[in-house]
């Protein structure tokens, strides 16, 4: 629309400078005053409509659902019979996707209704869901911190997350939770951390070490980083939790945070 209107003010001014033209050619009054002020006023109208025509800059475009996500048995369903009801119960592996609404009470004075999905940590939804990450406003994902066994996978299927290119330009957050704190062979969140790292060294070299195919979806930076995988500088933040207990204040300061 700025176009048009821009062209149309040109065509407007290229008129008047040739009837001036055609008035003073053999008067011998000069007309570069006239055509210097009237190039100047179609210059000024030309920015003034293209300012007004210009598209606002790419925002990047937020999801509206919280996906919970990690291994099987991690304590994925019982979370979220937690914020939905203050208590758990006993839950088996989910075998198809859990969408919900839950009203999830903050404090004494505020609450938010947030839709949260729980994804089965079976190969097949993990690997479905990871190509609907575009509408995740925020990602919880849970550990057994007392299984050192589960520690590989969910940290494999961590790494699958984080090179994907959506989870990369929406900058998604994710809440990485040490679950099962209450349990006897449960790590603290030092010993979490570092063998959660020492999991990401491992599934860096065995990228290393193949040849995959190029996808454009896909932006592995983490395989080409010679350092020690780090935490820091990431969107993704450590906790120790214990659903079970209902010792998950860390999980809705998340919750909160990403949708205030």
């Amino acid at each position: 629309m700025g176009n048009i209107e821009s062209e149309s003010v040109q065509q407007n001014v290229d008129n008047v400078i040739n009837e001036n033209v055609a008035q003073t050619a053999g008067s011998g009054f000069s007309f570069t005053p006239v055509l210097v002020a009237l190039l100047l006023i179609a210059l000024t109208l030309y920015f003034i409509l293209n300012r007004s025509g210009k598209k606002p800059p790419m925002v990047k475009n937020k999801g509206n659902a919280v996906f919970i996500m990690g291994e099987c048995a991690a304590g994925k369903t019982a979370l979220l019979y937690q914020l939905a009801n203050g208590q758990t119960t006993q839950t088996c592996s989910s075998i198809d996707p859990t969408e919900t609404n839950i009203e999830v009470k903050f404090n004494e004075d505020e609450s938010k209704k947030i839709s949260f999905v729980d994804v089965p940590g079976h190969n097949y939804t993990k690997h479905k869901f990871i190509n609907e990450l575009g509408a995740a406003r925020g990602i919880i994902f849970l550990i057994d911190s007392s299984n050192l066994n589960s520690y590989g996978n969910s940290v494999d299927y961590l790494y699958h997350i984080m090179i994907q290119k959506v989870f990369q330009d929406k900058e998604i957050p994710v809440l990485l939770c040490a679950n099962k704190a209450d349990q006897p062979k449960a790590l603290k969140l030092k010993d979490f951390e570092y063998q959660v790292v020492k999991e990401f060294e491992k599934v860096k070299r065995s990228k290393k070490a193949i040849q995959e195919e190029e996808n454009d979806q896909i932006e592995d930076y983490l395989k080409h980083q010679d350092q020690e995988f780090s935490f820091q500088g990431t969107n993704i933040t450590l906790c120790e939790t214990s659903v079970v207990n209902n010792e998950i204040k860390p999980i809705k300061e998340f919750l909160q945070n990403i949708f205030s």
